[in-house]
């Protein structure tokens, strides 16, 4: 995402007095599926940050 959709949804979110601003669709879709499957998004989310090196 370019810096200039960032910001706008940023302010976007402000003038709505958004608790919060989920970014991407990626995001949206995993926030939902979360609700479904907790456990898989978890599974998915702990294989991410591992194979980026986290701990």
């Amino acid at each position: 995402m370019d810096p200039r959709t960032c910001a706008e949804q940023i302010l976007r979110a402000i003038d709505h007095r958004d608790r919060e601003l989920v970014m991407t669709a990626r995001a949206r879709i995993g926030l939902y599926l979360k609700l479904l499957a907790p456990g898989l998004v978890d599974r998915f989310a702990l294989k991410a940050t591992l194979k980026r090196g986290g701990s």
